[in-house]
């Protein structure tokens, strides 16, 4: 009757291995540290009155929270333009998809995608490289607008060299 027991005790002894895996190695990661420049400081001069120490404090504390605020916003507008650049990748996709199915794009909607195209390799977005392939296929099934096509060439090539 002892092999019941020591059954419960190797059963007991896995539970707790497997409770430490499941604490210690999927615990969620740190979140990612962000380089910062606090001017705030816990020593206060023995002369200065506690109103002039809190005036220190809060001071200290508005010095820090412009820099957080210009990298938040620098990151949410990054964060738009790479969804600009996914919505435009997917508007050549629907094209190309029309066009298998034997529809013509919107000669409106293209002449957009073109512009916001010029838009995101002037943020540095969009490489030149793609948004000119972009364009040499538009120019293929476009002959309509080929002449208009051919100036937003050129205006990407002009960035290029004006960024390059």
């Amino acid at each position: 009757m002892k092999h019941p027991r020591w059954l419960g005790i190797g059963f007991f002894i896995i539970a707790v291995a497997v409770l430490f895996v499941v604490v210690y190695v999927f615990q969620p990661s740190a979140p990612p540290v962000t380089e910062t420049v606090s001017v705030r400081s816990n020593i206060t001069p023995p002369a200065m009155s506690p109103k002039l120490a809190l005036h220190a404090e809060d001071t200290a504390q508005t010095a820090f929270f412009p820099i957080q605020t210009e990298v938040r916003e620098q990151e949410s507008t990054q964060a738009a333009l790479i969804q600009q650049r996914d919505q435009l990748y997917w508007g050549f996709e629907q094209i190309s998809l029309g066009l298998s199915q034997g529809q013509k794009p919107d000669l409106n909607q293209v002449q957009s995608m073109l512009f916001q195209q010029e838009q995101l390799v002037q943020a540095g977005v969009l490489k030149l490289e793609d948004a000119l392939g972009y364009s040499q296929f538009l120019k293929q099934i476009l002959p309509e607008i080929a002449g208009q096509i051919d100036l937003h060439i050129s205006r990407l090539k002009r960035l290029n060299v004006v960024t390059g």
